[in-house]
């Protein structure tokens, strides 16, 4: 009797530990650790003290020396691993052997860093040494990605502190939180959390690079806001804008003139074609040397066709519409961008942006000592603008342009060889609202674009967006539910297994 009682308790406390050492692996945070760990200690405790005798002879027997052995090596090998993933969560020492460098700067992040010309950087890191996991973790990720800035950034001067040990710092620097990085450079600083690589990229842009110029929208013919919060209006650009320093405004150009620290005019579909009075500010405008971004929607007018075709644009009839879009969005009406031009502004861009329905844009007739034309982005080959997007079935027409379409394209005027400004015309202003720069390849693009215009080299040279990758999500149940799985349920079927194998060949013998 007392050997079963002994032989449960046991059990529990295998039991316990099991389950400890699960929630170790996968939910370190999970409360309770240390009473599951005196759980496991008492009952196999329990268990050695009352079964003695039985485990004895079992020790000493072939089969018993067996066992010990295969269980040596099943802690060893355990041990090994459990000390290897102590040391890679408490060192952020790395080692980036993946084919695409996955864990290091994106190439065009270290070609921003080492660019960077003047005055040292400060990039100052609050992360907490305390014993939370978590906070530890986050910790370890920060100094990874600082020492990948900072042997990127010779300029770069970085620098780690706990903020419950360094309080003065801290107290110096307003931090009252883990997590928090300042960059700064002279009386310019910017505060980020929960840094990442683009999040830390940008602030460093921003207080490299003083920005004494502006982006502004244009009002006053119906065009897309900047302060209603809708899924059409363009808040969210704005936001993005002046999170790399580019302050944007709204205009009135029917009551005023373009201000002289405008670098960008952004006519994003007007409603109401431009008059006269408004299209002559924006020729004086461009006329010294500005940047305008015109995006109209198929069918509407902008009153602005004199003034594109002085840069060798014009937004072509139809919609665009292209089957292989088909098959990855279901519609074959938003034209997702197959290759991108060969200009600066699209170089190095490889994920394609998606368009919510577009006109083509076209070339149209122009003096090419005057203007110089460049496409940015272009359909695949198959295809078209449809000139009767309303019929059935949407067939290509004898009428119908065909593919490859241009997207965007951007103008160039230099008459009689003195530069005149910069135009770029898209033919769908939807990619540009808050429902089209949810997609990073947008707002990539947009900044790509915007930076040409602005003359800002910087933002041109910023690297995209890495894609998103997948993640799985799970709470501490089921974190501790898979680590039983992978600790006790698949190894304790083939002890099982094994078990049954043994019991059957004994009474065969």
């Amino acid at each position: 009797m007392t050997a079963l009682i002994a032989r449960i308790v046991g059990l529990l406390g295998a039991l316990a530990a099991a389950v400890g050492l699960a929630a170790l692996f996968v939910a370190p945070e999970l409360p309770g650790l240390r009473t599951l760990a005196l759980m496991a200690l008492v009952g196999l405790g329990s268990w050695l003290y009352l079964d003695w005798p039985a485990l004895s002879r079992w020790a000493a027997s072939h089969g018993g020396m067996e066992s010990a052995r295969a269980g040596l090596l099943i802690l060893v090998g355990a041990g090994i691993a459990i000390a290897a993933v102590v040391l890679v969560e408490r060192q952020p020492l790395r080692w980036d052997l993946t084919p695409q460098k996955q864990h290091s700067v994106q190439p065009r992040t270290a070609e921003v860093l080492t660019s960077l010309a003047g005055a040292p950087i400060e990039v100052l890191g609050f992360f907490g040494l305390g014993t939370d996991p978590i906070a530890a973790r986050h910790r370890a990720r920060w100094q990874a990605l600082a020492s990948a800035f900072a042997d990127a950034g010779p300029t770069l001067q970085v620098e780690t502190f706990d903020p419950d040990v360094s309080r003065r710092r801290a107290d110096l620097e307003g931090v009252t939180s883990n997590g928090v990085v300042i960059v700064r450079r002279g009386d310019r600083a910017e505060r980020i959390y929960a840094p990442d690589e683009n999040s830390l990229l940008h602030a460093i842009v921003r207080v490299a690079n003083a920005r004494d110029r502006g982006v502004y929208v244009s009002t006053g013919h119906g065009e897309r806001s900047t302060t209603d919060i809708t899924s059409t209006s363009l808040t969210d650009l704005q936001a993005e804008l002046a999170a790399l320093g580019l302050a944007v405004q709204p205009l009135d150009l029917t009551r005023s003139d373009v201000p002289s620290d405008a670098a960008v005019v952004l006519v994003v579909d007007p409603t109401v074609p431009l008059a006269a009075p408004s299209i002559a500010r924006l020729d004086v405008f461009l006329n010294r040397n500005g940047g305008l971004f015109v995006a109209g929607e198929p069918g509407s007018e902008t009153g602005l066709d004199a003034l594109l075709q002085t840069a060798g644009l014009g937004l072509g009839p139809g919609l665009v519409v292209d089957p292989l879009v088909r098959s990855v969005t279901g519609d074959a009406s938003t034209p997702m961008v197959a290759r991108y031009g060969m200009h600066a502004s699209v170089r190095d861009l490889r994920a394609p942006a998606i368009l919510l329905g577009a006109s083509p844009v076209v070339r149209v007739e122009h003096d090419p000592l005057a203007a110089t034309v460049h496409t940015l982005a272009l359909t695949s080959d198959l295809a078209w603008a449809e000139s009767q997007p309303a019929a059935e079935p949407v067939t290509q027409g004898d009428g119908d342009l065909a593919g490859p379409l241009a997207l965007l394209a951007l103008g160039e005027r230099h008459p009689e060889g003195k530069s005149a400004g910069t135009i770029v015309l898209s033919g769908d202003a939807d990619w540009l609202s808050n429902d089209g720069l949810q997609s990073a390849p947008n707002r990539d693009l947009v900044v790509r674009i915007l930076g040409t215009l602005a003359q800002q080299d910087d933002l041109i040279a910023l690297p995209p967006r890495p894609p998103l990758e997948g993640s799985l999500a799970m709470d501490w149940l089921a974190q501790v539910i898979v680590g039983l799985l992978a600790l006790v349920v698949l190894p304790g079927g083939c002890l099982a297994v094994a078990t049954g194998l043994w019991l059957r060949r004994r009474v065969a013998a």
